[in-house]
């Protein structure tokens, strides 16, 4: 009876390490195909300029800046691979450098890259509910956290507590069919699930005091005026330390060579 229990235990044990061996091959392989599809988009539709440098970073925010782009986008391409596609993020130094997406829901690129094909790296994509334009109060987008330090993992660096990190990555860049944005980080918090930041602002204001309740522990200048921003763009991930928790980035959104 023994023998039998422990014959049973052992064919347990070995199913259990092989689903387990099974889940990590599959998942590192995912990993692996979400590395490969990004990079080679980025070579098929993005030309980086060899001649760019970082603009100085300003506590204030004009509404336009004359700077050189650190890329192009070849979005008419883009678009014949997926019309969702709606832009371009990119940071300096880091592993941002994708195409962000909108579908008609917040779920359809959670697990879809911009070719549709199922990977949980999934996609960069804004909320469905806003414009795509930064006309919206606040708009929304998110990313996923990856293990393998990919997709929108290079946000949960940003401390406002330590801005070591904030002063060399001062500056994102959004670009559009229409029009070509720095995106301006001014403050990043960890937030829940139901923070008002997920919630549509009712205009401006609503915006601006929800900034101001949260300050001055979010933001990375202390003589950044809050009253200066009429639009903001959240950009968010999961938390490094909780899965259900957000890292959220604050920023401005500033047009660039109009």
């Amino acid at each position: 009876m023994k023998k039998t229990i422990l014959i049973v235990i052992l064919v347990l044990a070995v199913i259990g390490f092989t689903f387990s061996a099974y889940k990590l091959i599959s998942s590192m392989k995912e990993y692996k195909e979400g590395e490969e599809t990004y990079e080679r988009i980025s070579n098929d539709f993005v030309t980086l300029s060899a001649d760019f440098t970082l603009p100085e970073i300003q506590n204030t925010a004009p509404e336009e800046l004359e700077v050189n782009e650190p890329l192009s986008v070849d979005f008419e391409s883009l678009s014949a691979l997926n019309p969702d596609i709606i832009g371009w993020i990119y940071c300096p130094d880091t592993t941002i450098n994708y195409p962000v997406l909108k579908a008609s829901d917040n779920d359809y690129y959670l697990r879809r890259m911009a070719d549709r094909k199922y990977n949980i790296a999934g996609s960069i994509f804004m909320d469905y509910r806003n414009k795509g334009d930064f006309s919206d109060i606040n708009t929304l987008i998110y990313g996923h956290n990856m293990k393998n330090s990919t997709m929108f993992s290079d946000i949960v660096n940003y401390d406002s507590s330590d801005p070591e990190y904030y002063n060399s990555h001062p500056y994102i860049y959004y670009f559009t069919k229409e029009k070509n944005y720095i995106l301006q980080v001014i403050g990043e918090k960890t937030a829940e699930t139901s923070d008002r930041i997920f919630k549509d602002f009712e205009n401006k204001e609503e915006m601006q005091e929800y900034l101001a309740g949260c300050t001055p522990k979010i933001l990375f200048s202390t003589e950044y005026d809050i009253s200066s921003i009429d639009n903001l763009v959240t950009l968010s991930t999961c938390s490094k330390n909780s899965s259900a928790k957000r890292q959220v980035l604050f920023c401005k959104p500033i047009i660039i060579n109009k």
